[in-house]
């Protein structure tokens, strides 16, 4: 065809740019290499009128293209709708126009193909061409399939090859705009592109005000451009691209060339840096919302609009919390800019609505459902999913090791749990000795006391309760509704911590090698550390939990910082690489493991901040989103740090672990080193806990030699940071017998120590990923290892397994001996015996009962000069107690010679003068303390003095010898105790009362009527009547807490800090998000 033909002289093609680059000029030569040439080429020209380096190409590439000059376009829309602007300008004589973006290259019979399906008939008004990716090997768009709210459906696949499947598509939603050829009387009809719109969007647009407008839309699949898309990602950083599945998939499509959400998949995927996540969704959110809002009936716009004021929000926050935090801002940026430019659509919708020649319901037929938009994702996730003319060998290798993975697993898993239920056998009920404490008997209880401004132990202190309390909160939330105690829900895990540390080291090993020998060794060797076993025998809950959290946290930040460990299998073309898929949140996983860490150990906060830090300064993650993934650890410690470095002596509460605690005699420095942090029975037994230690230990520090003398292992990337981790892990090592000799603080008279055991698990998890990340050079996952190492593998398989085997023999061996102990051996155990009465039934029902009675426990040494007095609220010690902090500054207090505070020394006086000279005015002082029983054990020293001395105490009646003890109950002048009581017309009345707060009906007050607390007075007290705040005052005993002004009506009393309600906020705001986003909602490949 010549190229002054009527046809070709009718059509005029149009090319918009916005800067002078190679793409242009390929796009210029394709013009020029038609085999039918339009009748003239324009270049609208969108840069800046100073620049002339578009104008230098045109005179270079096409001498006979015309130019118009449109330096405030911002877009194509405004781009192609100035150049049409001009209605006598010879850009609109032409028939029919051919728009071409800088980035869309047209094949030779492009134009020839558009205009052979747009001459067939006189109501087409555009034409599309088929858009191919970049090389032109795979599909990216044929026509625009789309719902009625803008959402993309297309049915394109990933890679799809052009075979003609799509031939035969003809009349369709939507075109993009890329190499679409228009008829300019259409275009004129409908006024143009949409400028709100551009580069996404307005050729979906702008096809269905066609339709309405009574033209046809259509595909000629014969013509074919290749789009580049640079609207996607700048050519500056395409070039960086490896990979935008995670970003692009499940987007509003309503670009023009948006082609599918999976376009950029086209690209070359063998690029190993990575690009900011999906730099065009903001964009094309945009597009879809306006499109939407452009779509719908007037009478439902008011609607969708108080739609989107609820749901834009919501998709933003679920952006954060299914790992796609950096579209966060964007879908809101998207929603407000729609608000910003309402008068604009509003005038848009009004001039859609003047060239509208038909019924909207035409669309109907054209629109895709919902259903069709579902259908499309499902098939690009199986199609991503799918591998394509896999290797046999692969397949089957692949099939071997999950099998052989599995039975490994299975084999360790049963190990660990029959040697749990060894360990724990004939201690299944209820449990005292070492460190053990109870919990709060009810789930409220437990739930006040986490975030109580008030340590509801003995006659109380002002101060944050141990901060464990809040993960066990929530841990035994769920099963308070099936009436479950928290002590039980925490006992029960606890007999299954050495399992859970066997899955939680396994779940880190599989990141970091594809050994199966290494991952069971390794998983095994952790699970029956001493570390752990020790710390279960002797009821240190915390520690415990520490050590099974711990490489649940190290894994989460290797899969924030590196990618997997690939399986490595031998196939028929030589050794295959196997990546291995994840799910999103790691880093939100990390934040909240690592929250219940330092919970568990205070000073683990720094460690967590140096993983943090470490993390950032490598690039691997924004300082950002590190600093928000340690806003959870640091919420949770906050008001722990306050006190602890405000109050004398209270940094040793950050060094020493949470939960309760007791004096323990500390082993030998060596076997401290390795994590037996007191001593056992022999130096055998010693020698054989320690045997998975050594395992850890030896085979780190053999792993590290290895890395720096051999150049095979050196030469492997990940192996490079082996020697330092384990030189890491050696000084935290080494530190553990110096910790073991520091103090810690002061429980009841005894001094405490440092528990080195959560030191010891920090290094021993060091040495755990070293050894796995030096296993990871094996060519394949079955190659043969050498027989000298199967040997080192046999030797210690047998030693961490008799390691894990003798605390459950010793735990067998010793329940004869526990079943003859007394309360108190029970009691000062150094190891958790079965103990179901440590109190008697009739103190317990005071205890929950409406008055809160609490039970002081009597004994004595063998001359009476010592007498020990311990006032308990719960069944035996509680985590209510007392706390790290508390102990440490007793210790420090004690250390100094301060005197005694003015409840602690009133108890003490009124104990030696019951037990010396009892009478009523001291039983009566006694109730002040909120004691309802008094009990004396059956195996102390001096049972018959404190019997004799009870039996003529006035006021005080005895119920007998119990299982717990010797037992009597006070009631002064007749009253039963209470923690809070209402003095009033002369009379002493008991008041409704909870753990940490109180409240009921006051009647009959008279005047001068007072509430008194058996609580030490504090400013953060508070009580009202009615919501008449009553006026705080001490009580005539010098030390507990009262109120005056007291009249008829609701009684309410509460402590309460400053500090309280926004620590409570920001911590379950901050724990809440991190377990949202740590839902691994998707699955990303790496």
């Amino acid at each position: 065809m010549k190229d002054d033909s009527p046809v070709s002289s009718s059509l005029v093609a149009l090319v918009v740019a916005h800067e002078a680059t190679e793409t242009l000029s390929d796009v210029l030569v394709a013009v020029q290499a038609q085999t039918m040439k339009p009748g003239a080429t324009y270049v609208i020209d969108c840069s800046p009128a100073s620049d002339t380096e578009i104008a230098g190409l045109i005179g270079r590439i096409a001498p006979k293209a015309h130019r118009i000059s449109a330096p405030r376009a911002k877009n194509i829309s405004q781009a192609l709708n100035q150049a049409f602007a001009d209605k006598d300008a010879a850009l609109n004589t032409y028939a029919w126009a051919w728009v071409l973006h800088s980035d869309s290259i047209p094949e030779p019979d492009c134009l020839n193909a558009l205009w052979a399906n747009a001459d067939r008939s006189r109501t087409i008004g555009a034409v599309g061409p088929k858009q191919m990716c970049s090389d032109g090997s795979h599909i990216i768009e044929c026509g625009i399939q789309a719902t009625s709210t803008a959402r993309r459906a297309d049915g394109i696949l990933r890679g799809e090859i052009d075979q003609g499947q799509y031939d035969s598509t003809s009349d369709v939603l939507g075109i993009g705009t890329a190499g679409m050829l228009v008829s300019t009387v259409a275009w004129n009809a409908v006024g143009g592109l949409d400028t709100a719109l551009g580069p996404f969007g307005e050729g979906l647009d702008f096809s269905r005000r066609l339709h309405l407008a009574g033209y046809r839309v259509v595909v000629a699949p014969k013509a074919k451009v290749r789009h580049l898309r640079t609207s996607y990602i700048p050519p500056a950083l395409l070039a960086l691209s490896e990979n935008t599945e995670e970003s692009l998939d499940d987007q509003p499509a309503t670009a023009s060339d948006d082609a599918s959400v999976l376009d950029l998949f086209n690209q070359p995927a063998s690029i190993p840096t990575r690009v900011p996540h999906d730099m065009s969704f903001g964009q094309r959110r945009f597009a879809q919302l306006y499109n939407w809002a452009k779509g719908v009936r007037a009478f439902t716009l008011p609607f969708l609009a108080l739609w989107l004021a609820f749901w834009s929000p919501a998709r933003a926050f679920g952006r954060l919390v299914t790992g796609r935090s950096e579209l966060f801002w964007p879908e809101l940026r998207a929603w407000l800019r729609l608000i910003a430019i309402t008068p604009h659509l509003l005038l848009a919708r009004h001039r859609a609505a003047r060239s509208r020649i038909v019924p909207v319901k035409v669309l109907r037929e054209l629109y895709a459902s919902s259903r069709q938009v579902r259908d499309s994702a499902r098939r690009r996730r199986q199609a991503i999913g799918q591998d394509k003319d896999e290797d046999q060998l692969v397949t089957t290798s692949r099939a071997q090791y999950r099998s052989r993975s599995r039975a490994a697993f299975a084999t360790i898993m049963f190990v660990a749990i029959a040697l749990s239920v060894a360990f724990w056998w004939g201690r299944t009920s209820s449990v005292s000795g070492g460190a053990w404490r109870t919990l709060p008997s009810s789930w409220s209880d437990l739930w006040d006391a986490a975030w109580a401004s008030w340590i509801p132990g003995g006659d109380g202190m002002a101060g944050p309760n141990d901060p464990l309390l809040i993960p066990f909160a929530l841990i035994t939330w769920p099963f308070s509704f099936a009436g479950i105690e928290p002590t039980t829900v925490i006992g029960i895990i606890a007999m299954f911590t050495g399992p859970l540390a066997c899955l939680s080291a396994w779940r880190l090993t599989g990141r970091l090698t594809q050994s199966i020998a290494v991952r069971a060794l390794g998983s095994l060797a952790w699970a029956f550390l001493p570390s752990l076993s020790l710390a279960a025998s002797q009821g240190r809950i915390g520690p415990a939990l520490f050590h099974v959290l711990l490489p649940l946290a190290v894994d989460q930040w290797f899969r924030v910082v590196i990618a997997p460990e690939p399986l490595r299998i031998a196939g028929a073309q030589g050794t295959v690489e196997l990546a291995r898929s994840e799910r999103t949140g790691a880093l939100a996983r990390f934040a909240l493991t690592s929250a219940f860490l330092v919970a568990a150990l205070p000073s683990m906060l720094l460690a967590v901040l140096f993983a943090l830090s470490v993390a950032a300064a490598t690039r691997r993650l924004p300082w950002v989103r590190a600093l928000l993934a340690l806003l959870p650890s640091l919420a949770l410690v906050t008001p722990l740090y306050a006190f602890a470095l405000t109050s004398p002596g209270g940094w040793r509460a950050l060094l020493d672990a949470s939960g309760g605690t007791f004096a323990s005699t500390s082993a030998p420095s060596w076997f401290t080193v390795l994590g037996l942090g007191s001593v056992a029975s022999s130096i055998l037994e010693m020698s054989i806990w320690v045997a998975p230690s050594a395992f850890l230990i030896i085979g780190g520090v053999a792993c590290s030699f290895a890395v720096m003398t051999t150049s095979k292992l050196g030469a492997h990337r990940r192996n490079r940071v082996v020697p330092l981790i384990v030189f890491t892990s050696a000084l935290i090592l080494a530190s553990t017998p110096f910790a073991s000799r520091l103090d810690a603080g002061l429980s009841g008279a005894t001094t405490t120590t440092i528990w080195t055991g959560t030191y010891f698990s920090l290094g021993a998890v060091g040495m755990l990923v070293a050894i796995a990340l030096s296993s990871s050079h094996a060519k394949t996952w079955d190659a043969k290892a050498p027989f000298w190492l199967k040997l080192v593998a046999f030797i210690g398989t047998i030693g961490i397994v008799a390691g894990g085997a003798l605390p459950a023999f010793t735990h067998i061996r010793a329940l004869g001996t526990d079943g003859d102990l007394t309360q108190t051996q029970r009691l000062t155990s150094d190891h958790v015996v079965a103990n179901p009465n440590a109190i008697a039934a009739v103190s317990k029902q005071a205890q929950m009962s409406e008055t809160a009675g609490r039970v002081l426990v009597l004994d004595a040494d063998a001359t009476f000069f010592l007498i020990d007095a311990n006032v308990w609220r719960a069944n035996g010690p509680s985590f209510t107690d007392s706390t790290a902090l508390t102990r440490a500054i007793a210790y420090h207090e004690a250390t100094a010679g301060a005197p005694s505070d003015a409840a602690t020394a009133d108890l003490q006086t009124l104990v030696l003068t019951l037990v010396s000279y009892p009478d009523a005015s001291t039983v009566q002082a006694i109730g002040e303390h909120g004691i309802d029983s008094i009990l004396v054990r059956s195996d102390s020293a001096q049972v018959q003095q404190f019997v004799q001395a009870l039996a003529s105490a006035p006021d005080t009646e005895r119920v007998g010898e119990t299982d717990a003890g010797y037992l009597w109950r006070i009631r002064p002048q007749g009253r039963t105790p209470a923690r809070v009581t209402l003095n009033a017309n002369g009379t002493v009345a008991s008041l409704d009362s909870g753990l940490l707060d109180a409240r009921g009906t006051v009647e009959n007050t008279g005047t001068n009527a007072t509430v008194q607390l058996a609580e030490r007075a504090h400013s953060g007290w508070k009580a009202t009547v009615n919501g008449t705040e009553l006026t705080p005052q001490l009580a005539s005993n010098g030390w507990a807490q009262a109120f005056s002004g007291v009249t008829d009506g609701e009684l309410q009393v509460w402590h309460q800090s400053w500090w309280q309600l926004p620590w409570m906020i920001a911590s379950l705001v901050t724990l809440g998000f991190a377990f949202l986003a740590g839902i691994p909602w998707r699955k990303r490949r790496s």
